[in-house]
């Protein structure tokens, strides 16, 4: 019996103790416990004023106070005794937070030092390897190209060989932009070694096909040509000159097949089906002949020809009713 009194006078103590603690954390909770300042520099010693500070207990969901950094950098709160995260934002620096817990009495300043985007991205930069710049430079090229201005991105891509003479996808630009300079030695170069880095790079060797027909090469012209072919990737253009040769030297079924393969490498190709058109009507096929100039009227209702498709379907059409 004295032994089960001793574990319940035990026990009773500790309740006693849990219960006690549990008051005195409420108590402290509930306690003011000073005046934080936050001062805010850019680690150069010169204070940011307009900084967003944002005070949020870690305890409470429902407490956030909001501050504002004055001229001299300084935003300044009275706190309870709790734990907070304080988080700094401004435009054109990198947002920061900072965890703390006010004492009693506090009367406490806290540095605060935000790094402006434009130091944190030299800062990156510093530590790019070679590899990592030239791909951040292509990335600039891009946009560029998008836009159509070539002339400011080869520099650019230029730059990017230099730093990593394999990415294959700045060699290609670079080739391609060089060609429509009429660099056409420049452009061999760069596509070449852009098949060197990426065998599977097929836009290369159609690009170099023209090159090589531009030169007067034609043993590369075919050779190239017909790895182009084999891959599906030809462009339209391509073939589409090459029907508009046969078609000068009166070859109007070599002309049909080549317009077709045009076609198919770019169904919105406008000018394809105008002269597909053109040569049905004079091979007598006048239902394909008012198929073809009927589409390049719906893809391009502006273009050069409209007008003369239009006749030429009227036309056409009366025949095909007698």
């Amino acid at each position: 019996m004295k032994k089960e009194g001793d574990n319940m006078r035990k026990f009773m103590g500790l309740m006693a103790l849990s219960v006690f603690f549990a008051f005195a954390a409420n108590v402290m909770a509930g306690l003011s416990a000073g005046q934080i300042t936050f001062h805010v520099t850019d680690g150069h010693g010169n204070v940011i004023e307009g900084v967003q500070v944002e005070v949020v207990s870690m305890r409470s969901e429902n407490f956030k106070v909001k501050l504002t950094t004055d001229k001299h950098g300084k935003a300044k709160t009275v706190l309870k005794f709790d734990q907070y995260k304080a988080i700094f934002s401004k435009d054109g620096y990198q947002g920061y937070s900072y965890t703390f817990r006010p004492r009693l009495g506090d009367r406490k300043v806290i540095e605060i030092k935000l790094t402006s985007i434009e130091v944190a991205m030299k800062q990156a930069e510093s530590k790019l390897t070679g590899k990592d710049k030239a791909v951040v430079l292509f990335n600039e090229a891009v946009p560029l190209m998008k836009d159509g201005k070539d002339a400011e991105a080869l520099p650019k891509l230029k730059e990017a060989i230099e730093l990593n003479p394999e990415l294959a996808p700045a060699l290609f630009h670079a080739g391609r932009i060089s060609m429509k300079n009429n660099d056409l030695d420049g452009a061999e170069k760069y596509l070449l070694k852009a098949l060197q880095v990426d065998p599977d790079m097929n836009s290369a060797y159609s690009m170099l096909s023209v090159l090589y027909k531009r030169k007067g090469d034609t043993e590369n012209y075919q050779k190239y040509l017909k790895e182009a072919e084999s891959r599906g990737s030809v462009s339209a253009g391509e073939y589409y000159n090459q029907a508009a040769e046969a078609i000068n030297a009166g070859d109007d079924v070599k002309a049909k097949e080549l317009l077709n393969k045009a076609i198919k490498a770019n169904p919105k190709f406008a000018d394809s089906y105008y002269q597909l058109g053109m040569c049905h009507m004079r091979g007598g096929d006048y239902a394909k002949s008012i198929e073809n100039l009927q589409k390049y009227i719906d893809i391009d209702p502006t273009g050069k020809h409209v007008a003369e498709c239009k006749q030429f379907i009227t036309a056409l059409k009366s025949m095909l009713k007698k």
